[in-house]
């Protein structure tokens, strides 16, 4: 017996709100609708940043692997007077420096794909499959069951 029900012949109770999940019918509970189109699987594309080659070109010294030395301008030579001329110190009497960017390589690591030359697909996160829209990828379906008013009497209540 249930409390409170001995001197009653009824009982009133409300069901409260709950839930039933139950499998997606879309993924059949997978949570997978298909292979993504956009890198048919592969999980990686290309970088677009470096054309899948890793490296870009320095901006700072635009891929000549060299700077113009600020000192002496590019001539290799500072005046000291009208008539006294000396090599530039900071360049060595070269006209430029090695890019410290680039160390003379006129390229750089690629920081999008960090040197690799390929990035996590964006359409798949890197899954390589299409999640399914209905579920939101996880496979299981929620319903909400209101709730409900149940009679119980001591006819119809067996323990």
């Amino acid at each position: 017996m249930l409390p409170g029900f001995y001197n009653k012949k009824e009982t009133h109770i409300i069901i409260p709100e709950s839930l039933e999940i139950f499998k997606c019918e879309e993924c059949n509970g997978t949570g997978v609708v298909g292979c993504c189109d956009y890198c048919e699987g592969e999980k990686i594309i290309p970088c677009d940043v470096c054309d899948g080659v890793g490296e870009i070109e320095c901006k700072k010294c635009k891929g000549r692997g060299r700077i113009i030395c600020k000192e002496c301008v590019g001539s290799g030579k500072i005046p000291l007077s009208r008539d006294i001329v000396v090599v530039c110190p900071e360049c060595v009497g070269k006209g430029f420096r090695i890019c410290p960017k680039c160390r003379d390589h006129g390229v750089v690591i690629c920081e999008e794909c960090e040197g690799k030359g390929e990035i996590p697909c964006p359409e798949c996160e890197g899954t390589g499959e299409i999640k399914c829209d209905r579920c939101d990828g996880n496979g299981k379906m929620v319903k909400y069951l209101p709730e409900f008013p149940v009679v119980l009497s001591q006819q119809n209540l067996t323990l």
